[in-house]
Parts: structure tokens; C-alpha cells; sequence
């Protein structure tokens, strides 16, 4: 895949013009290939959207997105009235190299013409085509005295990677629906297609499993500032109109119950299915059925072909089960030396699980230790300091997510003086726009193996609508830019060059982002103080 892509961008640039990106044209991701025309096409009340095919969803799309800004709503047709202006979404039977999220769009006076193979094309196309409107077409009340003016440009544009992701971690703290929901439409401005969603961990259990409602009841209570603040967790029914909001923006939910460590709000509510005080019994046969029945739920909600199970950081709690009668047992039986033994027993048993549910595991990098192959399991590497874990999953032929602490854990302050540097970590745009550097030695084939990147947000010290905000922007930005653009267009000072006027359509959003370029009018938020 690696060499059929830079193919088909050789093909492109031999077959059209050389490219360039203009100065003023501040579209982030940045296109694969731009090149700016003469002139210019103004959006009108009379501008028809002309969906003869599959672009259909788009178009709906992007007439719902401008409408409350220019106050008009645009006609959709399967035929253009002579002499109307109009959006054209096509396929090109001829040409197919785009992909099936890539795009092709040409404007023109007149005209403006979307080529795409598939509806994630014609949607990413439409993003690029938003950016292209002054920024004031993000706002959500209608505005006056402006010409909704798109510059002419010509653009061949496909993402680097298939995996463009974004993790919240909600167990800590709870945002809830229509916070996910705006946080899936900016993901997908940013062309982001992949929401992990942290949804169990030790402050709190979010996702309710009707076979056992006290894992809400009783596990849902509290949150890393407060212990005894009221259960928050996600219905069923909640889950599914999420997961459906997202498939409207080619957004894949992925959900993570973590286990077997992470699990003190589970084992608080069932404790006859704890190993430790934050652990699952890795050797009762009765908690692998609880466990396989939560699965059971969980793989039901998420259409996705994926299912994270976590599977870290065991080894902070790993010593309890020296002590329990059960695992001494396992151990015998199994004549394991010891209870990292047992921690990959365990996970083995769980992707077993996972993949009779028809899904495919993932789990963060500690499962590469596992007796488990490239067909059950994705290998999540965040681990910057162990590399090491990176390495032996690619040599075992592992599809890969890349997510190292440095630089996409966007717990981690943006800039020196914010809260939350003692890890000697700053992550900003100037460690992410040279990710991922792969290793010289690599062969195209181990690069394949690279489904792509995703930053996560561990919300232990984000509290507050704002704060989740300030550690989310600008550097989404910056993850989109690296997830889909190839290495050779990217450089930190032409997207510091795009993302300064880009900042005015957070600015629309009416969201607290951190201002780079002017820090102090943008000031961290407090860290939340415990309760």
C-alpha cells in the first residue's frame, strides 16, 4: 500500500500541473496536491447541489453545515439548471486512484466539481471545501455583508494513513452525549476518522451492561476529583445514537473496557470478581464469564470490526495475586513461575473472547508479550521509552497504532509553565508534525503494518468544558496534518503559517484553545482540586 500510494500521486502530478499551495489558502490537513486558478466562485442562494450518485450523504452534509452562516438552503438535484451555479459530486469511472477516502475537486468559476470513489471521498472533500469559505461560514447564526468567495484552486488530495484517531478517557472524568457529539463533528473538519472511547477505568465504569446494572449504579459513582459525585454513564440507547452520529462522519467508534488491571469501579460493584482492589480474579472461571458477558454486550453496540480490551499497568497492582488462593492455584496447574505468567494467560484467554465476538482485539502495547498472533490482535505502541515493544511487534508482523506519550498524550502540557510538565514532556505542534518518523532500516512492507496514529486525551486532571477544550486545541490540528499528509509536504513552519488564520474558525466554535502564537491571551486553565 505504501508504494501503490506514492504511485498514484506520481501519476497525479504527471497528469496535471505542477502544484503548489498558495499563501493564502490555509486548509488544514494540508492537500496532498493544490494548485491555485485564476478567479474565483461565490456560493449563492441559487447554487444547486448536484448529486447524480453516492455523494448524496455529503451533499446533505455540507448544505446542513453552511446554512445556518449563510442563511440560504441550497437545492439538492440530480441534474444542473442551465446557467445556475452549482457543486457537482461525481464518480470517474475512468480514473479510480483516489481511494476510498481521497477526492478530487476543481473549482471554477461557475462550477465546482468533486470527484470521488467513495462517500468517505466526497465527505473529506466537502471538508476541504468549507475551509476554503472565509471562517465566518462556521458560525452558527446567520451573517450579513459577507461574499461566501472561493478561491479557484485544483486539488488531488488522499490521507497518508487509513487510522487518524483520537482517544478521550471519560472513566475519570464524564463529559456526556452532546459533548462526544460536538467533539465527533470537529473531528471530522479535521478529517480524524477514528474515536477511541476509554469508557471503564478505576474512578468510574460509563457504559451500562444490562446483565449487570450495578456496574453503573454503584461503579458509575464518583470521578477522579470527587468519589462520591453521581453516577454518569451512557444508556444503551445513548451508545447507539453516538455510534450512528459518528457513521455519518465516517467516524468508527472503538470501545475499550480495560482489564485485567484498571478495573476498581468493576470490582467494586461485583468484588466476588476482584483479584486485587483494582483488578479482575485472573483465575475464576466465573469472572471470565462476567467478563465474556460484558464483551457480548459491548460487541452488540459497536459495529466496529475492532474491541479494546486495555491490558496495561497490571504490573502496579500484579503483586496482589501472589497472595490469592485462587491464581496460586493457576499457577500450580499451569506451572507458571510467576504472575506476569498469569497477566498473559489472562489476555490470551480475553482476545480468545474478543474474537469469538467476530471482533478483532486491540490492546496497548504489553499484550506483545502475549502468545497471540497478527490475526487476533492490534498492538497499540505508547510506550515512547519502550521502543523496544514497537519493534517486536512490527518483527512479528503486528498491524500497528502508533500513540507514544511523546508527543500525542494531550494530558501533557502544551507549553513550559502549563500544569502537568514533570514528565520533562511538552507536546505542541513542533513534536507532532515530524510524527511518525519511521526507522530507516524499515522495509515498505513493515511500514504497511502502520495502520496509522491517534493522540489520547487522559482526563485524570480535565475537568471542566474549557479545560478539555485548551488540551484538545489547537493540537488536533496538528494530529490531522501528520495523520494524513505524507512527510515530504509537511514542515512546522508552513503549517505554523496555516494554523494562525486557521485559529479564527475555533474562534466561530466560540471554544478555549490554546493560542501559540499568543499565549498569554489564552491562559491555562487550573487544574481541578480534589474533593
Amino acid at each position: 500500500m505504501y508504494r501503490i500510494r506514492n504511485l498514484i500521486l506520481t501519476l497525479l502530478i504527471l497528469c496535471t500541473a505542477a502544484p503548489l499551495i498558495a499563501a493564502d489558502i490555509n486548509i488544514i490537513p494540508k492537500p496532498q496536491m493544490l494548485k491555485e486558478r485564476p478567479g474565483s466562485f461565490t456560493l449563492t442562494p441559487d447554487t444547486q447541489l448536484v448529486v447524480p450518485g453516492p455523494g448524496k450523504p455529503a451533499a446533505q452534509y455540507l448544505a446542513a453545515a453552511i446554512e445556518p452562516a449563510a442563511g440560504c438552503d441550497l437545492t439538492i438535484t440530480d441534474k444542473q439548471t442551465p446557467g445556475k451555479p452549482a457543486i457537482i459530486f461525481t464518480t470517474c469511472a475512468e480514473v479510480t486512484t483516489h481511494g476510498p477516502e481521497g477526492y478530487h475537486l476543481l473549482v471554477t468559476e461557475d462550477k465546482i466539481t468533486i470527484t470521488a470513489d467513495a462517500p468517505a471521498g466526497f465527505f473529506y472533500a466537502v471538508q476541504t471545501l468549507r475551509q476554503l469559505l472565509p471562517p465566518q461560514i462556521e458560525s452558527d447564526t446567520k451573517i450579513t455583508g459577507t461574499d461566501w468567495t472561493i478561491p479557484a484552486v485544483l486539488i488531488h488530495d488522499q490521507p497518508r494513513f487509513g487510522w487518524r484517531g483520537f482517544m478521550l478517557d471519560e472513566s475519570r472524568h464524564f463529559f456526556g452525549k452532546e459533548q462526544v457529539k460536538k467533539l465527533l463533528d470537529r473531528m471530522a473538519f479535521h478529517k480524524l476518522n477514528r474515536f477511541h472511547w476509554h469508557l471503564t477505568d478505576e474512578q468510574g465504569w460509563r457504559i451500562e451492561i444490562k446483565k449487570y446494572p450495578k456496574l453503573t449504579t454503584i461503579g458509575g459513582i464518583g470521578n477522579a476529583t470527587n468519589p462520591d459525585a453521581p453516577a454518569r454513564f451512557y444508556t444503551q440507547e445513548d451508545i447507539r445514537e453516538i455510534v450512528a452520529y459518528a457513521a455519518k462522519r465516517h467516524i468508527m467508534i472503538i470501545p475499550e473496557i480495560d482489564m485485567p488491571g484498571h478495573a476498581k469501579a468493576a470490582v467494586t460493584a461485583y468484588p466476588e470478581h476482584a483479584g486485587g482492589p483494582s483488578t479482575f480474579n485472573p483465575a475464576s472461571e466465573a469472572t471470565y464469564a462476567f467478563l465474556e458477558d460484558i464483551i457480548t454486550e459491548v460487541a452488540d453496540l459497536f459495529p466496529a470490526p475492532y474491541l479494546h480490551l486495555g491490558a496495561d499497568e497490571v504490573r502496579y497492582w500484579i503483586k496482589h495475586w501472589n497472595d490469592n488462593e485462587d491464581v496460586k492455584k493457576l499457577m500450580a496447574d499451569k506451572n507458571f513461575k510467576n504472575v506476569h505468567q498469569v497477566e498473559l494467560y489472562f489476555i490470551e484467554r480475553m482476545i480468545g473472547v474478543i474474537n469469538s465476538k467476530g471482533k478483532t482485539a486491540i490492546g496497548w502495547d504489553e499484550i506483545v508479550d502475549a502468545n497471540i498472533t497478527p490475526q487476533e490482535a492490534v498492538v497499540m505502541w505508547w510506550r515512547h521509552n519502550k521502543s523496544n515493544q514497537l519493534k517486536k511487534a512490527i518483527e512479528q508482523n503486528f498491524k500497528v497504532v502508533m500513540c507514544p506519550r511523546n508527543p500525542t498524550y494531550w494530558d501533557y502540557a502544551q507549553a513550559k509553565g502549563h500544569p502537568n510538565t514533570g514528565w520533562g514532556i511538552v507536546n505542541n505542534h513542533t513534536n507532532m508534525i515530524p510524527f511518525p518518523d519511521f526507522p530507516e532500516k524499515w522495509t515498505d512492507e513493515q511500514k504497511d503494518l502502520v495502520l496509522g496514529i491517534q493522540a489520547n486525551l487522559w482526563t485524570e486532571h480535565v475537568e471542566s468544558v474549557k479545560r478539555y477544550e485548551f488540551q484538545i486545541f489547537p493540537r488536533m490540528a496538528s494530529l490531522a496534518e501528520s495523520a494524513w499528509t505524507d512527510p515530504e509536504q509537511k514542515s512546522v513552519e508552513n503549517f505554523e503559517s496555516r494554523l494562525k488564520p486557521f485559529l479564527d474558525r475555533y474562534e466561530q466554535w466560540d471554544i478555549y484553545y490554546y493560542n501559540p502564537f499568543k499565549p498569554d491571551s489564552t491562559p491555562c486553565p487550573p487544574w481541578p482540586k480534589k474533593k
